[in-house]
């Protein structure tokens, strides 16, 4: 590790759900993989792009992770809840869990050791860190936590029903989609991005074994960003320059309007909360790659080479029909750029934050399994996403190499202030 051992908080006594040993474990999934105002406070992340670069995990405003530039390397997972021995788990179980994990975030983030008396390991005699990270620099890590809906479901009884943020639920199953259960949902998000991948995987192991006795896996996915000449954006699996539409959380007014919750949103996501939505997008790769340059340019809305925006037109010459804001009427498929740009405009721009993947290949068909974790966090999901994504599902043509397998959503709370403070302090407390 390196060599940032600042003082920790002393590590609290072990919790009876850290003497339940309920197994659990950790796989290694995949084989690859600035600073904004959050409301009216401010807090500098560091920089992200080089190996000793240390991004603080406390401060005011937004969690570590939204705005901080892109480290080239993402592991992220969602977990369930587990049920104790006695068949409960509340909101105390749930407290203690956020607190090891802020305090094992902050060493981790700093490249620390991680303390001792942090989940069941504690008690067993084993090192209190698992190792694999011993000697490398922090690689601009950032940490982000999220809640799922599940957690404020009334049936489970861990939450007021007055926490619960206004139409906080499941994305809705759009055209097209072929979900898979094990790319969705989870009552708990972790998401661990550095310009290592070791870092990265060390931080999702970490915080998985902390968790086990009180939450399991559920997905985990792994995702990179390829290297890209200076001065341009980096490539997509498919051969062009991704994302080149992005709300500017830079401009306090569009951040406050588009991107961090607001007045209307319980007290505990006020300051920096958001809400993020993660999709596991398939990309038909061999079709892709048959097709002529003509027909993925047109298709993508932009030329390959340098990312030039061709004029908005249906892909095979036919007029889009969907192409006025607010228009959602059903009409030729439109280029990826024009039909995204269209969306944007009618419902408003999100913080997009997509990574590649590659996952060896389809069972039974020898084709690579590959794709985008795509990321985008917003305001509201069903104010700006969900409009969105219905208008793509109807009009894109990239929707014809494109599926979406995997589906979540999650609300994140702002950062914990503090070393003595803890991520969702504010609404377990």
């Amino acid at each position: 590790m390196g060599a940032n051992d600042e003082d920790q908080p002393a590590p609290r006594g072990l919790s009876r759900r850290r003497l339940i040993e309920l197994g659990g474990g950790f796989a290694v999934g995949a084989a690859v993989g600035g600073a904004a105002a959050a409301g009216a406070a401010s807090r500098s992340h560091g920089d992200g792009g080089r190996d000793g670069a240390v991004v603080p995990f406390d401060g005011p405003g937004e969690q570590a992770g939204i705005t901080t530039d892109r480290p080239s390397q993402l592991a992220m997972a969602a977990l369930d809840l587990s049920d104790d021995l006695s068949g409960t788990f509340g909101r105390t179980e749930l407290a203690a869990l956020m607190r090891d994990w802020s305090t094992a975030a902050r060493a981790l983030m700093r490249g620390a050791s991680l303390p001792g008396g942090l989940g069941p390991s504690s008690g067993l005699g084993a090192p209190a860190d698992t190792g694999e990270s011993v000697g490398l620099e922090p690689a601009g890590l950032t940490i982000t936590f999220g809640f799922g809906p599940g957690l404020f479901e009334a049936s489970r009884g861990l939450m007021p029903a007055g926490q619960r943020p206004e139409r906080f639920e499941p994305l809705p199953r759009f055209r097209g989609d072929e979900l898979q259960d094990e790319w969705c949902g989870g009552d708990l998000m972790v998401a661990a991005a550095a310009d290592d991948a070791q870092v990265a995987v060390h931080a999702i192991h970490t915080l998985a074994r902390v968790a086990r006795g009180a939450a399991r896996l559920r997905w985990l996915q792994r995702g990179f960003i390829p290297a890209a000449p200076k001065g341009e954006a980096p490539r997509n699996l498919l051969g062009f320059q991704d994302g080149q539409s992005q709300l500017d959380h830079r401009d306090p007014a569009a951040a406050s309007r588009l991107l961090w919750a607001g007045d209307d949103a319980p007290a505990w996501l006020r300051g920096g909360g958001t809400f993020l939505v993660v999709r596991r997008i398939r990309l038909q790769l061999e079709p892709w790659d048959t097709a002529t340059l003509e027909h993925q340019e047109a298709t993508i809305g932009r030329t390959r080479k340098a990312g030039v925006f061709l004029p908005a037109t249906g892909v095979g010459g036919s007029a889009y029909e969907g192409e006025a804001a607010g228009s959602t009427s059903p009409g030729a498929r439109g280029s990826h750029a024009t039909v995204a740009r269209d969306a944007a405009f009618a419902t408003g721009q999100i913080l997009r934050r997509p990574y590649s993947y590659a996952d060896g290949i389809l069972p039974g068909t020898g084709q690579v399994d590959a794709g985008l974790i795509f990321l985008a966090y917003q305001r509201s999901v069903p104010g700006q996403f969900v409009p969105m994504q219905t208008r793509l599902a109807e009009h894109d043509a990239l929707g014809d190499y494109a599926t979406a397998i995997g589906s979540a959503v999650f609300a994140i709370a702002p950062a914990s202030r503090h070393a003595r403070d803890w991520v969702g302090g504010v609404l377990l407390d």
